[in-house]
């Protein structure tokens, strides 16, 4: 029997739109759409009150209930069961499209965590079980119905588009109108989550994140198959420079455009200049990548990042027993090179600046220290206290930072190894037991999914960054999280693994 589904939410202010959006691509996917409740085999029912009688009477299996995330109806799950035949769909027009609905709800086996294996143990957490119960409930659909926890299915890249997209026209852009990079990113963010080849533009209509703009790059895209020769883009030559000048530590997109622009057009052509005095560095870090090219240069193996992490875990835990040190960023995303290391020091017993500090110093006595931009100062301590006091009090304050480091204490440093006295690029980030999750999460990235799921508790009530989520609708209650996948199912995510968000 096919499954009809019902879908109905009345508590999202946009929804009105998005479900107008969303019903009337469901037909565009060949679905049979009609308004009628009466003959529905299967619901999902958000945060209202008000549920037809016809769909109260269905078995608690088939009322999946949770928050809409109309974003995810593209997933392949969904897109399958519409190519496999027509589903008869009830569709209230003022509700969304729910996150990985499944359509026969079938029985579901526990999942491994896929964020839980970086650290040394698990993560205590804060917090009443009534305030997590109370979150789960209200927030995460996972908590409800057996058919949407567990992880999410990994998304096939079938869309070249997406590359051509972010490649001729993101990187230049961010160098001269960060919105127009933001915009493209978006759409080819958007392309990448299509799980079927783009033959037409039609197949596009309405779809979120795609500007008129990024229509127009993708109807060239279509007519000739590449981008080469789109008006808006810039000369190949300049974007092979461009990502070559930014493997520079302290070099972004703009600066990077202004060594192009001076002819630099490459990273050993700006080391060169600086050597030679022809250029003076623009701030310490650049200053620091210069004098130590030669290593710096070097892609780290995955050994080495191995034996990083042991040797300072050591250095660690002889000031905090009870620390845990844990690799993210690219590495984490399953990136086969990376230049540099990015390690969350969760400290247990002693302030997380004050074991910045003691950390700094043992690497310095070992002789292995060879640059830090320490961010564990006093204003980093003053920052720290703070946060305990709001943690303490779970009041969210009135000015909520957007900083990319989240005032988290930090050391951007260049490190000897002590084996084989190459120099490595390091950056230590310190935060308390609680805020481990969320500092694990924020710092593996990348920084597009970082943007969006900031954005999504942001129009859901919360807020998050990488010290913590708190709960506006709640009066700002801190909300505990045992690991970076528990933070996804209390936003009513689908839940992502790390090399799912490598893209």
């Amino acid at each position: 029997m096919k499954p009809i589904l019902y879908f109905i939410d009345k508590s999202w202010a946009p929804s009105q739109n998005r479900g107008r959006i969303w019903k009337e691509r469901l037909v565009q996917l060949g679905a049979t759409v009609t308004e009628s409740p009466e003959t529905a085999t299967h619901a999902i029912v958000g945060r209202t009150r008000h549920v037809p009688a016809p769909i109260a009477a269905l078995t608690p299996h088939l009322r999946l209930v949770g928050a809409p995330a109309i974003n995810d109806v593209l997933r392949e799950r969904c897109l399958d069961a519409l190519e496999r035949e027509a589903h008869h769909i009830v569709v209230d027009v003022t509700g969304g499209v729910p996150a990985n609905f499944a359509l026969d709800a079938p029985e579901s086996k526990p999942r491994a965590d896929p964020d839980a294996s970086g650290s040394d143990r698990a993560t205590p957490v804060p917090g009443t079980d009534e305030q997590q119960e109370a979150t789960r409930v209200k927030r995460s659909p996972a908590s409800h119905s057996s058919s949407l926890s567990g992880a999410a299915p990994p998304l096939k890249r079938r869309n070249a588009l997406a590359a051509e997209m972010h490649g001729g026209l993101q990187v230049p852009h961010a160098a001269t109108a960060s919105s127009s990079s933001l915009a493209y990113r978006r759409a080819a963010m958007a392309l990448r989550a299509i799980p079927f080849e783009v033959q037409s533009l039609d197949q596009l209509t309405n779809l979120p994140l795609l500007n008129r703009a990024a229509h127009e790059a993708v109807q060239w895209v279509l007519d000739h198959g590449t981008l080469a020769g789109f008006p808006r883009l810039y000369h190949e030559s300049d974007l092979d420079a461009l990502r070559d000048l930014r493997r520079l530590w302290g070099v972004g997109v703009r600066l990077a455009w202004q060594f192009l622009q001076h002819g630099w057009r490459s990273a050993e052509a700006v080391v060169k200049a600086v050597h030679e005095g022809k250029l003076k560095p623009a701030n310490a870090q650049l200053e620091a990548c210069c004098r130590d090219w030669t290593d710096l240069c070097l892609p780290i193996p995955r050994e080495r990042i191995d034996a990083l992490r042991v040797w300072i875990l050591g250095l660690v835990q002889a000031a905090d027993p009870g620390a845990r040190v844990t690799v993210t960023g690219g590495y984490r995303r399953g990136n086969s090179e990376c230049h540099d290391v990015d390690l969350i020091i969760a400290a247990s017993a002693m302030a997380p600046g004050a074991l910045l500090q003691r950390v700094l110093a043992d690497v310095r006595q070992a002789g292995c220290l060879v640059y830090a931009q320490d961010g564990a100062g006093p204003a980093a301590a003053e920052a720290h206290q703070s946060l305990q006091r709001k943690l303490s009090s779970r009041a969210l304050p009135l000015q909520r930072s957007h900083s990319t480091f989240d005032d988290l204490p930090r050391a951007l440093c260049i490190i000897c190894e002590p084996e084989t006295k190459t120099k490595r690029r390091v950056d230590l980030v310190l935060c308390a037991a609680a805020q481990e999750p969320f500092a694990v999460l924020g710092w593996t990235g990348n920084r597009m999914y970082n943007r969006e799921i900031r954005r999504w508790a942001d129009a859901h009530g919360f807020h998050l960054t990488a010290a913590g989520l708190w709960d506006l609708e709640q009066g700002g209650v801190f909300v505990p999280a045992e690991s970076p996948t528990a933070i996804q199912r209390l936003l009513g995510l689908p839940t992502l693994s790390p090399e799912q968000r490598h893209h």
